[in-house]
């Protein structure tokens, strides 16, 4: 934590920098407990309120990241409490009924996961190494500009481009497979 007499602005900008540095930590601490990415970042977003609210206890002699951590594993607990409350609350024939479609579905999923990689695969490489950047390293946009010395105007349309040309193919394969 930076001295005391530090003016407030300047803590809070050192606060905000041990935060991004612990933030894919922190993500994953909470992964462990909240496996669902979507899931997951929503807690790390509430975690982040309780940490901003608290910053005035942070003991500077401890690390920021194991600190930080206590709170987000606490958020992820509370997260879990409250799913737990939801499902009691759904019922147990919701739950089937849900469970049956999830069941209708999975096969479709599946070859529809199946399918999409051996598109991304079939991609030419600069639109599959945009897709890979975008999608599985969470690059944005501008990163990959840089990356590729390109506009962000260019990287937004090569993407959407990447992203029809991969939803053609998957629905084309999905056709031929139900065909024969």
């Amino acid at each position: 934590m930076p001295p005391a007499d530090t003016p407030h602005h300047d803590a809070e900008d050192w606060f905000l920098r041990q935060f991004v540095q612990a933030e894919r930590e922190l993500l994953r601490a909470i992964m462990s407990l909240v496996p669902n990415p979507v899931d997951a970042r929503d807690v790390l977003q509430e975690a982040t309120v309780a940490l901003w609210a608290k910053r005035a206890e942070y003991d500077p002699t401890r690390p920021f990241a194991i600190w930080a951590c206590g709170f987000v594993l606490n958020q992820a607990r509370m997260f879990l409490r409250s799913e737990a409350r939801r499902r009691a609350r759904l019922g147990a024939v919701a739950e089937d009924l849900l469970a049956a479609r999830r069941e209708e579905l999975a096969s479709d999923l599946d070859a529809r996961r199946d399918h999409l990689q051996a598109c991304l695969d079939a991609l030419p490489s600069t639109q599959r190494k945009l897709v890979r950047g975008y999608y599985f390293e969470e690059l944005s946009v501008n990163e990959l500009a840089t990356r590729v010395d390109g506009t962000v105007e260019a990287i937004y349309k090569a993407l959407q481009r990447a992203h029809a040309a991969l939803l053609q193919c998957v629905e084309r394969k999905l056709r031929m497979e139900r065909a024969g």
